[in-house]
């Protein structure tokens, strides 16, 4: 997917879904990237890395579990500008982490689901969204644009899944590491919902069948306010 949003420093930006890659080995560069993205935006949070062998089986699971933004400068360079992640899980996974009996660095590989499962609905868990201060030095609306970009192009999904398959979400939950976090989780829908093992606000929203077209309307509001990152 691919679509100009600003000319300037940087000439193009577009999305790349995880499941786009040729697997763990052709997705790991950019992961890397968009790890030292989250070492920038959350080193005020005082959270310890994942390991990177629970990503690669989160991954190796779900790939589309992660949605990049990428932009290419006019010399033709492209380079991770940002990204979301959220993974769908098996419901008593996702109910254990609702309640603040588990945490992200606990969720075990196997209870990652596919987007679009032989199931009822998907029980998403927000892992996080990120974006490069860099972008705001490239435009002025750069960090707004890349968010409503890349919360458009995973809501698609969601949405896509819904009309293709007839998978309707089911609920939502996020742990807010930051005013930020707790701001965007708000404008999702989502409410406070208790805290984690680490002491963090959780948010939870259950989604009302055929919500669809209301995730696609959030898109612009949620980007509109976002700064450079949002857990």
């Amino acid at each position: 997917m691919g679509t100009v949003l600003w000319e300037d420093q940087v000439s193009c930006v577009r999305l790349k879904r995880g499941g786009d890659y040729a697997g763990w080995r052709g997705f790991e560069p950019d992961y890397r990237a968009l790890r030292a993205i989250e070492d920038k935006v959350f080193a005020s949070a005082g959270e310890p890395d994942l390991p990177v062998s629970r990503v690669r089986a989160w991954y190796e699971a779900n790939p589309d579990i992660y949605t990049l933004l990428l932009t290419r400068t006019a010399a033709g360079a492209e380079s991770v500008a940002g990204y979301l992640c959220a993974l769908p899980l098996k419901r008593p996974v996702f109910e254990a982490l609702r309640k603040g009996e588990l945490e992200e660095a606990c969720i075990p590989a196997d209870a990652v689901e596919p987007y679009h499962p032989c199931r009822p609905g998907l029980n998403l868990y927000l892992g996080g969204i990120a974006l490069d201060p860099e972008l705001a030095r490239s435009s002025p609306g750069g960090l707004a644009e890349g968010a409503s970009l890349l919360i458009r192009g995973w809501t698609d999904l969601l949405i896509e899944n819904r009309r293709r398959h007839g998978v309707e979400v089911r609920a939502f939950v996020a742990v807010a590491w930051s005013l930020q976090g707790e701001r965007i989780s708000r404008l999702f829908g989502m409410r406070p919902a208790g805290k984690d093992p680490r002491g963090r606000t959780l948010y939870y929203l259950e989604v009302e069948p055929g919500a669809g077209a209301s995730l696609s309307e959030t898109t612009e509001a949620v980007g509109g306010a976002f700064p450079a990152s949002a857990r």
